[in-house]
């Protein structure tokens, strides 16, 4: 699959797959057989080789063990785009994130930093969006 989206030799292919964790053999093996946590490692790694510059995650630590998180996290910190994720992985987030969107209420606030960041921060973010006017009072009907 990676050979498909470069125009590697075999050799390289593996190369870029070890630094995922893939051992040669995985790298050697058919999608089908692989396990959740090497699918999702193979598809990040697909994104990074299409020549995406935005990458879109939803969990993406989900069934990744210690080391596959580790190697994750370093790999988006190299990616050379922009990254937009969401995640409960507190962890994930103050190692990754340069910046931490909140919203709430209809507002989006902007915070420098990960998640430790935003938390000391909250509430004093920079505010990205206008607040909305405040709804017209409606008179009483007279009967």
């Amino acid at each position: 699959m990676i050979r498909r989206l470069k125009p590697w030799t075999e050799q390289q292919a593996i190369g870029f797959l070890a630094g995922l964790l893939f051992k040669r053999d995985d790298s050697l093996n058919k999608i089908g057989r692989l396990s959740g946590g090497e699918r999702a490692r193979l598809q990040i790694a697909a994104l990074m080789l299409s020549g995406a510059n935005l990458l879109l995650l939803d969990e993406p630590t989900n069934n990744l063990d210690l080391a596959s998180r580790e190697e994750l996290e370093q790999a988006l910190i190299d990616f050379d785009g922009t990254i937009v994720t969401i995640s409960h992985d507190r962890y994930f987030l103050d190692n990754v994130c340069t910046r931490t969107v909140e919203i709430s209420g209809g507002l989006v606030t902007d915070y420098p930093g990960g998640y430790s960041e935003y938390l000391e921060r909250a509430g004093h973010g920079t505010l990205l969006t206008r607040r909305p006017a405040p709804a017209p009072a409606q008179k009483a009907k007279r009967r």
